[in-house]
């Protein structure tokens, strides 16, 4: 882990323009900054991109602070010398889409979509900031077990990624799992749609596919 690289990073895309850097530690795995508004966490991510030859590294970065649950997640991603991939920033996640072409695992795009671009408010934002993780369903049945309570007709099948004239269109599913105010948590499910036509970025929708499935048990 190039820890310079990514405390430069950290100042450049992360950190908000009003968080002067209090303190900085350094480890060789780690960096962490402290701002009056956050402690930021990085290090390597287990995201499944980190394993594409291209990659040189992809770090999550967790800001945390006194305000419990609410933990803004962030993504960088480094391949060579240049600047580092922002996967938090929209424009910066439709322009990787285009290796889905090539080099990207469509599977491994789309657990970021699910991770860093779920769903905010009613419209996308030049930059993300996710207060809940989103995560992949990446397997319904595996899902179904551990959530018995979802309506089997809310799941789809595993991601999967079709080639046609020359563009990409992949389906997947994610869930958020969040603390309700008065007690227990519950789940969302979403349905997304990513479209990439050969040397162009790709583009996404998402539908809300269940709400507020309360956990039980």
């Amino acid at each position: 882990m190039q820890t310079d690289r990514v405390a430069d990073a950290l100042r450049r895309f992360v950190v908000g323009p009003d968080e002067p850097v209090e303190r900085e530690w350094v480890t060789p795995n780690a960096v962490t900054l402290q701002t009056p508004r956050y402690l930021y966490r990085a290090a390597p991510a287990d995201w499944l991109i980190s394993s594409a030859v291209w990659v040189d590294a992809v770090i999550r970065v967790l800001a945390e602070s006194d305000r419990g649950d609410l933990v803004p997640t962030f993504g960088l991603l480094f391949a060579g010398p240049g600047d580092p991939v922002y996967l938090n920033e929209v424009a910066a996640m439709a322009g990787l889409g285009r290796r889905l072409h090539t080099d990207l695992d469509p599977v491994a795009y789309a657990e970021l979509l699910a991770e860093l671009h779920f769903p905010t408010g009613p419209e996308d934002q030049p930059v993300s900031r996710p207060t809940v993780v989103g995560k992949l369903i990446l397997d319904a049945a595996q899902f179904a077990a551990r959530f018995p309570f979802v309506p089997a007709e809310v799941l789809a099948a595993r991601p999967h990624a079709m080639h046609a004239g020359g563009r990409i269109t992949l389906t997947f599913q994610s869930y958020v799992r969040y603390l309700l105010p008065d007690f227990g948590s519950a789940l969302d499910i979403y349905d997304w749609t990513v479209a990439a036509a050969d040397g162009e970025p790709a583009t996404w929708t998402r539908i809300l596919a269940a709400e507020r499935l309360e956990i039980r048990g």
